[in-house]
């Protein structure tokens, strides 16, 4: 048995698209070390995946798990150390897509490192999406590009002003009813996205994972005050986004990484559905992205297309 357990989550409820997308980059992208493979199955009825589902899988050398459709994907790579030991565990949402030959490489050679608790294939500082990370000035620019400029800019301005006020409002209404103030940290957020990352065994067992029964408690998990992030910082360990260039990035440098939701995502080893959103949507869409995840350093790209 190798030291290092790569887990790929696939998911009943999302068909064999995404798992068919999966091998093929993993066939090309194998990572670059040594390691066990482990096909962790996400709320399969009690027969299994179907034949076509192992004919797929039929050419990998794999182990498998099986976890009922509950708790999202946090509580489903929790149970992979319950039924396996390994030194090092590195856990794939079922939208993963490898992107780099010498991923997990790359990844390791940070994790192994002592003072280093947590590696990922994306970081980001944004948190709920109603938490509001943009400051005051972002949001009025926001509101601005939505209203057409017209031959009236006095009936322009006063438009503007009554989309701010009300988004003003319903920002202020929802922090206080949701009571996200409580839950998430202010922007930036630091926080490792939970669709790859690596972790050691003994940071694995030293988090608290709570019940996640809704999707806020996934979102807490991943990037509230008690965010796995978070609790391995309070280890006294340091988080580090992995780039494609084989650099390791700190916290304060995350958005430097042009990995997630910046520039083109050059730099990203593994993506995954929210990075592919980003990759196919039009300039304004990847601004307000890039804004949210980055303020005041984001910069979002438009490929250039003949």
């Amino acid at each position: 048995m190798n030291e290092i357990c790569v887990a790929h989550l696939v998911r009943a409820q999302n068909g064999i698209g995404p798992l068919i997308d999966f091998l093929e980059s993993y066939k090309l992208n194998p990572g670059g070390i040594e390691h066990d493979f482990i096909i962790l199955f996400k709320g399969f009825k009690n027969e299994g995946p179907s034949q076509e589902y192992r004919s797929l899988l039929r050419p990998f050398n794999y182990k498998e798990l099986h976890v009922p459709d509950e708790g999202f994907d946090i509580t489903a790579y929790f149970a992979v150390p319950r039924s396996f030991q390994y030194k090092y565990y590195c856990f794939l949402n079922s939208f993963s897509v490898i992107l780099d030959a010498k991923w997990l490489l790359k990844m390791h050679q940070y994790i192994s490192q002592e003072n280093v608790g947590l590696v990922g294939a994306t970081g980001s500082y944004q948190g709920h999406l109603w938490r509001g990370n943009y400051t005051y000035t972002q949001w009025k620019l926001s509101v601005e590009n939505a209203i057409p400029k017209s031959k009236h800019p006095k009936l322009r301005k006063f438009w503007v002003g009554r989309l701010d006020w009300a988004l003003q409002f319903w920002i202020s209404y929802l922090n206080n009813g949701l009571k996200l103030n409580f839950y998430f940290p202010r922007f930036p957020n630091f926080h490792i996205r939970s669709n790859a990352f690596m972790l050691r065994d003994e940071m694995m067992r030293k988090i608290v994972c709570p019940k996640i029964l809704s999707k806020m408690d996934a979102y807490k998990c991943e990037s509230g005050r008690q965010s796995i992030t978070n609790q391995i910082m309070k280890l006294g360990k340091i988080a580090l986004v992995i780039g494609k260039d084989g650099k390791a990035y700190k916290k304060e440098d995350w958005w430097k990484s042009n990995t997630f939701w910046r520039e083109n995502q050059e730099n990203l080893l593994v993506s995954d559905n929210q990075t592919r959103a980003y990759t196919d949507g039009g300039l304004a869409q990847k601004t307000l992205f890039s804004n949210y995840a980055w303020g005041e350093n984001a910069s979002p790209k438009q490929p250039f297309k003949n």
